[in-house]
């Protein structure tokens, strides 16, 4: 729901960042837009398709793999508490 995932972003990936010490690393372009379709209200649940479980490539292309700036067992953390909140299913 909104009220569910409103601020969820700032509440998470923000403050794991400043606790880690973390200088550099950013959100994949799927997890922000993910958490921001959910935070907008446009709808309760978001499924999301082409994810990867191991989360190193893109379904789209093939060859290319996922920065590492990217802090993915972070961003995995959030789908399956999403998951398990009933605001989103992840498939591989």
């Amino acid at each position: 729901s909104k009220r569910a995932s409103e601020g969820y972003w700032d509440k998470v990936y923000v403050p794991y960042k400043a606790e880690k010490k973390m200088t550099r690393g950013s959100p994949s372009g799927g997890v922000k837009l993910a958490f921001d379709v959910l935070a907008s209200g446009l709808c309760t649940r978001v499924d999301l398709y082409g994810y990867t479980a191991k989360g190193s490539g893109k379904y789209f292309n093939k060859g290319k793999t996922m920065s590492a700036v990217h802090i993915m067992g972070l961003e995995h953390w959030m789908y399956r508490q999403a998951m398990e909140l009933g605001m989103m299913c992840v498939y591989d």
